[in-house]
């Protein structure tokens, strides 16, 4: 109790600067240094500042120096201490790299950055001898050694890409790792001896930072954290769990360090198995499966979720809901004094990730291109006279679908898997041309339609989205990369289960199967 009066203050001030930094630096000229733009795996459709990271850190900084100046009690522990010091570090090398990285103009590689956090580690573990020496499992205590060193360097990289990652839509990033700090927190409390109730000197102030940073990144998000405020709260996830598997002489099993952050490490570990598998699937290389694993996509949690019609509250919900699911295992397995309760909790949380990782539909198409030996091309048909809107949405498909033109719909057209339809009015003389288009299509199709033309046209002809379904007006100019992920998204959610064709003779439905 003692401890908490004492590091409650300073707690406020590591909440307020944050908290003032993001609304200043969020409302100055510098953000448009800062801009996070829609691109084809983000799920945000206007341009949202990614500043967050900077102005957190400033803030951090700010309060730090004030305590520092003031003598604070807390400033020496953080010094003291090899956790205080790792942090540190960690928010100085972050602040740089994320900095540069999170700006418009300046851009740092996947594997420059990987680089870095490897180094960051590294001096985590041998400059501060902050790793994990002993594993406790069932109560027993298991040396590690070298081997020991070696693996929590993988761990903090993990975790720091982990919670990088993960940060897909608003709040969610924030939100888990308030999630993992107050477990590390509870962990801590319960592990006895005042060596454990100190760090609440860092945890507290850990989690007024993250409270301050969420008031303006919890949905609808007015700002991003970026690379660096991802990558810093990671680094404290990180760092923490760390100092807990320390602990394993004091009753805490180690594979409660692993609960507390579970949900960021299953989302990195899952994805880089699925994008393995799809590289497998399209007989690539070894070395271009291993960079698949690596590239950025669409296919997250978070994605899935709201790809099958969760809004983004509803995602957030799920996420936290069993990322504290998954974190109270740890306590559960701090508490229990028996191998079987804790045998049984593990069994139990490795059931409930199996059960959302089947939810979320992971692996489905990749067994069942397996199941057909074959590889599934999807289509989108364009009805354009515009040669630089036709390359645009080809540039923008990538090797995802495949782009046709069509003059008119041909009963052929019903063996292909066909996203959606998409009519670019170039000409206002040509309008009612293509306004007929829709119905032409609607005559054997059921597939969405994306009607692209000047505002005044597609106000004019409103009426067709009323009478018709799965219709959707886009006034141009439009941004290319957001109409094809919108295509993706629609597809995805199950908004039209099949192609639905429509005979000549309208006497029966065949549908087109995916497959």
């Amino acid at each position: 109790m003692n401890d908490f009066i004492d590091v409650f203050p300073a707690a406020i001030l590591f909440f307020f600067f944050p908290f003032v930094s993001i609304y200043l630096i969020n409302g100055s000229n510098l953000v448009r240094f800062f801009v996070d733009r829609p691109e084809k795996r983000k799920v945000h459709s206007v341009n949202i500042p990614r500043i967050g990271g900077f102005c957190v850190l400033t803030g951090f900084f700010v309060t730090f120096l004030i305590l520092f100046i003031a003598q604070s009690s807390l400033v020496s522990f953080w010094f003291g201490d090899s956790v205080g010091q790792s942090i540190l570090l960690s928010a100085v090398i972050i602040f740089i790299m994320g900095f540069l990285d999170d700006t418009t103009f300046f851009d740092i590689n996947a594997p420059q950055k990987l680089a870095l956090q490897f180094a960051l580690a590294l001096a985590i573990v041998f400059g501060f001898n902050l790793y994990v020496s002993e594993f406790n499992f069932l109560g027993r205590l298991y040396h590690l050694g070298i081997f020991g060193q070696f693996l929590t360097v993988l761990w903090i990289v993990g975790v720091i890409n982990a919670f990088n990652i993960i940060d897909g839509i608003d709040g969610l990033m924030g939100c888990l790792t308030l999630v993992a700090l107050i477990f590390a927190t509870v962990l801590f409390l319960n592990a006895g001896g005042d060596e454990c109730h100190q760090y609440m000197k860092i945890t507290l102030p850990a989690i007024a930072v993250v409270l301050a940073f969420l008031k303006y990144n919890y949905s609808p998000a007015v700002i991003f954290a970026g690379d660096s405020g991802s990558m810093f709260f990671g680094a404290i996830a990180a760092i923490l769990s760390v100092k807990l598997g320390t602990f394993a002489g004091e009753g805490i099993e180690t594979f409660s360090i692993f609960y507390i952050v579970a949900l960021p490490v299953v989302e990195v570990l899952v994805s880089m198995i699925r994008r393995y598998a799809y590289g497998n699937e399209e007989n690539k290389s070894t070395r271009e499966k291993i960079k698949m694993m690596l590239v950025p996509d669409n296919r997250h949690m978070h994605h899935r979720l709201i790809n099958k019609g969760y809004s983004h509250e509803r995602a957030l919900l799920f996420l936290v809901s069993l990322s504290v699911l998954l974190a109270l295992c740890s306590i559960l397995l701090f508490l229990s004094q028996k191998s079987v309760i804790k045998i049984a909790v593990c069994l139990y949380s490795v059931y409930v990730v199996l059960r959302v990782i089947d939810y979320l539909e992971y692996g489905k198409s990749f067994l069942r291109f397996k199941a057909k030996k074959m590889q599934i091309e999807k289509y989108i048909f364009i009805f354009t006279d515009n040669k630089c809107f036709e390359e645009s949405v080809l540039s923008a498909v990538e090797n995802d679908c495949v782009v046709e033109k069509f003059e008119t719909v041909l009963d052929e057209h019903r063996k292909k898997h066909i996203e959606s339809f998409i009519i670019y009015n170039e000409n206002d003389n040509f309008i009612d041309r293509d306004i007929n288009k829709i119905y032409e299509i609607r005559e054997k199709f059921l597939a969405p339609i994306f009607f692209i033309s000047k505002g005044e046209n597609l106000n004019k002809y409103y009426y067709v989205i009323e009478k018709e379904k799965n219709i959707y007006f886009v006034e141009k100019p439009c941004d290319i990369t957001m109409l094809v992920h919108n295509i993706e998204k629609i597809s995805y959610s199950g908004e039209v289960a099949e192609n639905i064709y429509v005979d000549e003779n309208m006497e029966g439905i065949k549908y087109a199967s995916k497959n």
